[in-house]
């Protein structure tokens, strides 16, 4: 076995002496992404596949052809009660093919935007002695604070790709986005 084997895919085609092999394993690997992060769920809640097929209501032959599938055998009700049976959630984000990324990136902030009202609720609504609302507000500020980072990080990868002439205009861009800079 060589010191470079860097995966599965590669140490089976060492294995076996051969590229089919380790093709036929990062394929199989690909089209089971979603299975194996469920069986990694599963096995982290430290739950057999008949425990887990008891929580949803069906039977351990249902969990192992589920888990000996492909990501494209799955049924997404099927993932839903999986899930949920793990105590998770599901959030499924169905847009446009063709949506600008601006309009992606508005929706998540207005999705994160409710989830902080939910934790400013909670804050308000906090026990007695405030110990929640403490944790909330250092929790608001990390927030914040990881928020500017990322932000202002991006926004000078942004002012990087602007071409600024001697006199100070700025040259390629909208009178909008002039605006802006």
């Amino acid at each position: 076995m060589s010191a470079r084997t860097k995966n599965i895919a590669s140490l089976a085609g060492e294995l076996a002496e051969s590229d089919e092999i380790k093709e036929a394993v990062e394929q199989q690997i690909q089209s089971s992404r979603l299975i194996n992060t469920l069986i990694s769920m599963r096995m982290d809640a430290q739950l057999s596949q008949a425990a887990l097929a008891k929580h949803m209501k069906c039977s351990q032959g249902k969990v192992s052809k589920m888990e000996g599938g492909t990501d494209e055998t799955l049924k997404l009700y099927d993932v839903v009660e999986y899930v949920g049976a793990l105590d998770h959630g599901i959030q499924l984000n169905i847009h446009p093919n063709n949506m600008p990324k601006s309009e992606k990136i508005k929706h998540h902030v207005f999705m994160i935007h409710d989830l902080l009202n939910d934790l400013a609720k909670l804050a308000k609504d906090d026990d007695v002695n405030g110990e929640i609302a403490k944790k909330i507000d250092t929790f608001f500020g990390e927030v914040l604070m990881n928020f500017m980072r990322g932000f202002a990080e991006n926004h000078q990868t942004v002012q990087s790709c602007l071409t600024v002439s001697l006199g100070g205009a700025v040259e390629g861009i909208t009178e909008e986005t002039k605006s802006l800079v």
